[in-house]
């Protein structure tokens, strides 16, 4: 996914120590590993409505784990629901 100045793939440690890590800290953010800004990418996107579906599909995964293990992010609409519910039977 990433590369060097003349084209060739930088291996993980290398990105992680050359560029992730210097990054984060010109940016004054802690470290994190990469792959927790992958949670944070699917919690704020289903925390404003995202789609399961289309959240899935950003970032290469399936829907059922997204349900699985970002579930709790999903916005608590239960009120707005029984509105819509309470419109259709009048």
């Amino acid at each position: 996914m990433f590369c060097t100045k003349t084209g060739h793939f930088i291996g993980k440690s290398s990105f992680i120590r050359q560029v992730y890590t210097p990054l984060l800290k010109r940016a004054g953010v802690p470290y994190r590993k990469v792959h927790t800004f992958r949670h944070t990418h699917v919690s704020q996107l289903l925390a404003q409505g995202g789609s399961v579906v289309n959240v899935a599909r950003r970032i290469g995964d399936r829907p059922e784990v997204i349900l699985k293990t970002s579930a709790h992010f999903l916005p608590r609409n239960a009120d707005r629901l029984t509105s819509r519910l309470d419109a259709l039977c009048g």
